[in-house]
């Protein structure tokens, strides 16, 4: 996923305490934050350092950039070699993530660009995520948005919600993380054409789908 743009969604810099307010371990941290609800940042803050020690909530997450699977238990953990480019970066079970790929020098061209759609369950299975779509320049749009709810349920993702944003919006690829064996993917009652499971990374894909953004139902069997 490297190049990929986060898509217009609840996004700004939460404590770790807001996300986990039953945990009183993440009140005094200070150093470690959320982007929005579901993604977790550790940054390097030690100078020249490629390693970093990080608190991780009694949860299940996904590596951002492989989507391999990190089980929290509440506890801090240390992870090295980290370029000094990167940033370890988790997302948090339960959530899904619209995201925009390719590349794009303004917004009216950001807002031509495909979205990838990863769905991360949380440990029963379940994940849920919003996306707000408008020209990402007018004051007053009036109704040409479209506010977009998926949720990831009894191995069916449902994309619905209100679609009146007539800028060009298409999901070409659909990640599933955390799959612990192969399924095969449906798009409305049609076999996806083109999809993978990857057994190290637990994922399963299905891609080139150039699918309208609109109501959906994505199924798992």
């Amino acid at each position: 996923m490297s190049g990929a743009d986060l898509a217009d969604t609840i996004a700004a810099m939460w404590p770790l305490s807001w996300v986990h307010p039953e945990d009183a371990n993440t009140i005094s941290i200070e150093h470690q934050f959320y982007f929005g609800p579901a993604l977790m940042v550790s940054p390097v803050v030690n100078e020249n350092s490629t390693s970093v020690t990080f608190y991780v909530p009694n949860a299940t997450y996904y590596d951002f950039f492989d989507l391999t699977p990190v089980q929290g238990s509440g506890s801090e953990i240390t992870v090295d070699d980290v370029g000094y480019e990167t940033i370890p970066l988790h997302i948090l079970g339960g959530s899904i993530i619209p995201l925009r790929t390719g590349n794009a020098n303004t917004t009216a061209q950001n807002r031509e660009l495909p979205f990838d759609i990863v769905v991360a369950p949380n440990a029963t299975g379940q994940a849920y995520g919003e996306l707000r779509l408008d020209d990402g320049i007018s004051l007053d749009v009036g109704d040409n948005f479209s506010n977009v709810t998926m949720t990831f349920v009894n191995n069916t993702l449902n994309i619905a919600g209100t679609f009146g944003y007539d800028g060009a919006s298409t999901v070409q690829m659909v990640v599933f993380a955390g799959q612990t064996e192969n399924k095969t993917v449906s798009l409305d009652g049609q076999v996806a054409a083109d999809q993978l499971y990857d057994a190290e990374k637990q994922t399963l894909s299905a891609w080139n789908l150039n699918l309208k953004l609109g109501e959906h139902t994505v199924t798992l069997a």
